[in-house]
């Protein structure tokens, strides 16, 4: 089991990135990349094209996707000295409960985000961690280990050395 904090996530990310990418700080146009492909597999479910109807191929697609997100806010609050916590034991969502689809909570989390710009308040971004996690819930996938074991692949590449593909290699 991965006992590593957020805190300790966040650092290993931001100082990856650094060495990656120098000193670009646009950790929230990949938010904004990775929410889209969120949307796009689930819009591509609902019309059914694209494979996206086979439940492997949407899952795998979702999941990378739900990650690269965390991994990006993970870098946002490198940056700006933020945190968030992957467990939020106060917060209680059942999506059996509350009558929420996922067009809302995409768009939640497009509110927070641009919130989350304008403010700087830190609570924005954990409020952004919470409806990735409902998000993930929604779709039965742990946006906490869908993170945490996307960022074992990711942080083995190395884009300086190559800027094309950086596979996750040593």
């Amino acid at each position: 089991m991965n006992t590593k904090t957020s805190r300790e996530l966040i650092n290993e990310v931001g100082e990856w990135a650094e060495k990656n990418f120098g000193h670009k700080k646009h950790p929230v146009l990949g938010m904004v990349e990775e929410i889209g492909e969120l949307s796009h597999c689930l819009l591509k479910r609902i019309q059914g094209i694209r494979g996206f109807d086979n439940p492997e191929h949407f899952r795998a697609e979702f999941t990378d996707a739900l990650a690269d997100t965390g991994i990006y806010l993970m870098h946002h609050c490198f940056c700006n000295g933020a945190t968030f916590q992957f467990q939020c034991n106060d917060i209680i969502f059942n999506p059996d409960t509350y009558a929420v689809d996922h067009d809302e909570v995409i768009s939640h989390i497009l509110q927070e985000l641009a919130r989350m710009l304008r403010d700087g308040n830190a609570q924005r971004v954990q409020m952004l961690a919470v409806l990735l996690t409902v998000l993930g819930n929604m779709e039965k996938v742990s946006f906490e280990d869908a993170v945490r074991a996307t960022w074992e692949k990711v942080q083995k590449r190395n884009w300086v050395a190559n800027p094309v593909d950086a596979p996750s290699h040593a």
